[in-house]
């Protein structure tokens, strides 16, 4: 069974650059929003911590090149490569996500022309969550709150037709909030016991009396 993820976001722009003398039109977008809370995921809701992946990139800084090698796909098709680092892909982080710019192949002024006409409006990142990288809370306002703070490996991004959040894409989310769901009724057996056995020591005292 697989472990990746995938998260969706909006906003893709093209932009015009001057790179060594040549005009060049770039797309650009967010492949990562921290601490954004998501739409309801099937019971649950989610964000990501802004430390998220630091481990992942000091990784690749501690290999010397310093650059993690990230592809650039079209709807997560890894038969169309838009781009790839360092060359054709840039990634920056800051405090309020990654954001990516991309020169897409000449020979797919397609991918320019539906990314300006807004046919394909998003960007969407696959990825891995690290073992004991995520904590699950109940917020105040009781919904199920699941915070990612570590990942271990973001394979790729892609430019996607519409951004969403498929079922089928959530299955290692859905089996982790499960988990959590299921050891939150195992406490709440546990409390219950308590609960009971108090009461009875408290009426068997009070019988004695």
């Amino acid at each position: 069974m697989s472990d990746f993820e995938r998260r969706a976001y909006d906003g893709l722009t093209v932009e015009t650059r001057s790179i060594d003398g040549e005009e060049k039109q770039l797309i650009e977008g967010t492949a990562i929003v921290f601490n954004s809370l998501s739409r309801e995921m099937s019971g649950f809701y989610e964000r990501l911590a802004p430390t998220c992946l630091d481990k992942f990139f000091e990784n690749h800084r501690a290999t010397g090149n310093g650059i993690p090698d990230i592809a650039a796909l079209w709807n997560h098709d890894a038969g169309v490569i838009l781009g790839r680092t360092p060359k054709t892909l840039q990634v920056q982080k800051d405090e309020r996500g990654i954001h990516f710019t991309l020169e897409p192949p000449k020979s797919m002024p397609q991918i320019l022309e539906s990314v300006q006409r807004r046919d394909c409006r998003g960007c969407s990142f696959a990825f891995t969550v690290a073992k004991n990288g995520e904590d699950w809370s109940v917020d105040e306002e009781g919904r199920n709150i699941r915070t990612i703070n570590e990942i271990d490996n973001f394979l790729e991004l892609s430019l996607v037709l519409q951004p969403a959040y498929e079922a089928t894409e959530l299955g290692v989310a859905q089996r982790s909030f499960q988990q959590f769901k299921d050891q939150r009724e195992q406490r709440k057996a546990k409390y219950k016991q308590f609960k009971d056995f108090v009461e009875k020591c408290r009426r068997a005292n009070y019988e004695k009396r």
